[in-house]
């Protein structure tokens, strides 16, 4: 069994889900915060093959709100440790149309960076109340469609991202700057972090490793769409498997 230990953040929603199934088939002792009931959680990691055993040996699933600092701190702590990773998918599908230049608007405009501005207070309090803690890398999954380097999503889904989408990615765009700022100040709580952004999200299977591109902001990678599942695969495999994966903090693309 690995002695890593992994915080999970969003684990109800899709990709997170798929790379906490992930860890937790290998091994990995794993902590997450969900605003809904744990068990349905449980019920979702049964029905995609995670054993009875596994669940109760190495998942501590806690309820909460990922904006309370207090839960953040619990989840984030392990054994008086901070966990060794950190993966947050925290978003919204609640949305409210509008009668504007930019129609569609989050309930939540700013969910996800006051999610990631909560851990980053939280990460911050963990490490200087533990001092013996190794500072955790921190991964994120965000979107394409931001990128402030070459065009990262097909010219036929421009007008979608740019118009239809603008208002979650205000969101995540915000999000992402606050996760790598954090690691790049000498007395920050993270030791890394990395965004992945995926192109549009499906339900569809998993097509594996092999079937998935990979690029980065400088040299993005340039696709239609990436199923949740292989998006949770991808980070599984890239990041959270190896002891300290190999790349530099910043966004990564991936689709198919």
């Amino acid at each position: 069994m690995s002695t890593n230990t992994i915080a999970f953040f969003g684990a109800s929603g899709g990709c997170v889900g798929f790379s906490l199934v992930h860890a937790l088939k290998n091994g990995y002792t794993c902590r997450t915060l969900t605003r809904s009931d744990p068990e349905k959680l449980k019920t979702t990691l049964r029905e995609r093959g995670v054993s009875q055993e596994a669940i109760e040996k190495q998942l501590i699933a806690l309820q909460g709100d990922g904006q309370d600092k207090a839960k953040v701190k619990e989840t984030i702590t392990h054994n008086g440790k901070i966990v060794d990773k950190i993966l947050s998918g925290i978003g919204t599908t609640a949305i409210t149309v509008k009668f504007s230049i930019y129609p569609l608007v989050l309930k939540d405009a700013h969910v996800c960076e006051t999610a990631m501005a909560t851990l980053v207070k939280a990460a911050t309090e963990v490490t200087q109340e533990l001092p013996g803690s190794t500072k955790p890398a921190l991964y994120v999954v965000s979107t394409t469609g931001i990128s402030k380097g070459p065009r990262d999503v097909p010219i036929a889904f421009w007008l979608l991202y740019k118009w239809l989408l603008k208002s979650p990615h205000d969101d995540k765009e915000k999000m992402e700057e606050l996760a790598v700022s954090s690691a790049k100040v000498a007395n920050g709580p993270f030791d890394s972090a990395k965004i992945v952004r995926a192109s549009l999200l499906t339900d569809g299977d998993s097509c594996g490793m092999d079937g998935i591109r990979a690029g980065t902001e400088a040299k993005p990678t340039v696709g239609y769409t990436i199923s949740r599942s292989d998006v949770g695969l991808w980070i599984y495999k890239r990041w959270l498997e190896p002891q300290k994966d190999g790349d530099e903090t910043g966004a990564y693309t991936i689709t198919y």
